[in-house]
């Protein structure tokens, strides 16, 4: 027994050592490549800034990575607030570049940090943000593809479905949203809520330490969902105010397009919060009959009258509950 043990280590530890030295070579081999290549396309950059007043476009170089397919994706999801961002800013203060692409989870990713590009791309009449926007429809706030696909469909792939719910949205945010009348509703509502909140506040005649960031984000946000969506809800969800600051927290990743596998603390998060507003949609849905009156500036049920104009819209377009709790949650988003 003991000899075919003997063997068998024999042959394993040869094996992992390989495919260790594999693994290795295969890492430093992808960081030579892109490498060599950032400093190509940097220095093809750099000669044709030097040679010409006038700047000719072309493609922003590749950072270098050494992870294949990965990318930058572990550096820049990093817990800490903008430490990707601050590396990168000091990596490229001196070479003159603009943008530059990262990969991300084998996404390619363009990051523009200069004000006069991001002013030009915006007055650009071939932009659009239609890809951007079915990115954080779908890949942010777990739209179902099939949704999507009606409402927010790939850029050139418009249909006419599509461009009415679209104009619907708009004309629902005009009439519910940002008329005086509703902003008035909202705004009061909103103060009523933080003054009970606030008068929640446990006073002692201690001194304490806390986090008043934090203090005031949760009295806010309370004070907010409720106003906008309603008390029933925080009612069936009761650590609905932690749930989406673990998910407003985590929303990038997803954004980005970071599979599951590597992190998957955000989708568990998008998924619980989901569950929670598809759960109190149905119920409210269930309560009203099927559709939301529009009588009246608020009520407990589903809020402020933009949402429940929003729900007849979802209804009216065949949406599926998914899909709802990820408008809805978009739309608390902002």
């Amino acid at each position: 027994m003991g000899s075919h043990l003997q063997g068998f280590d024999t042959v394993i530890q040869p094996l992992a050592l390989t495919i260790i030295a594999l693994i290795v070579l295969t890492c430093c081999l992808t960081w030579l490549f892109s490498t060599v290549r950032y400093h190509l396309a940097l220095s093809q950059f750099q000669h044709r800034t030097a040679s010409t007043s006038k700047i000719e476009a072309s493609a922003p170089p590749f950072l270098p990575y050494t992870l294949p397919w990965l990318g930058s994706a572990l550096s820049f999801l990093s817990q800490t607030p903008g430490s990707y961002y601050r590396w990168l800013f000091a990596k490229l203060s001196s070479t003159g570049l603009e943008a530059c692409v990262v990969l991300l989870g084998g996404e390619k990713m363009t990051l523009v940090f200069s004000a006069p590009t991001v002013i030009a791309l915006l007055k650009a009449k071939d932009t659009d943000k239609d890809d951007f926007t079915r990115r954080v429809v779908v890949g942010g706030m777990g739209v179902p593809k099939a949704d999507a696909d009606r409402t927010y469909p790939v850029h050139g792939q418009d249909s006419g479905e599509a461009l009415e719910f679209r104009k619907a949205g708009h004309a629902t945010m005009i009439e519910f949203l940002l008329s005086s009348t509703a902003v008035n509703a909202l705004t009061s509502k909103f103060m009523e809520k933080l003054d009970e909140e606030l008068a929640k506040a446990e006073c002692t005649d201690d001194w304490a330490e806390i986090n008043l960031v934090d203090w005031v984000r949760v009295k806010m946000f309370s004070a907010s969902v409720v106003a906008l969506m309603g008390s029933r809800i925080v009612e069936m969800i009761p650590d609905f105010n932690k749930m989406y600051w673990w998910f407003d927290n985590n929303l990038l990743a997803m954004f980005y397009g970071i599979p599951k596998f590597i992190k998957p603390e955000p989708y568990i998060a998008r998924q619980r919060i989901l569950d929670g507003v598809e759960g109190w949609m149905t119920r409210m849905l269930d309560d009203c009959g099927g559709e939301p009156s529009l009588e009246g500036e608020w009520e407990p049920s589903f809020g402020a009258k933009v949402i429940r104009a929003r729900q007849r819209m979802f209804i009216k377009y065949n949406l599926s509950m998914r899909a709802r709790a990820g408008l809805e949650l978009g739309f608390l988003f902002g």
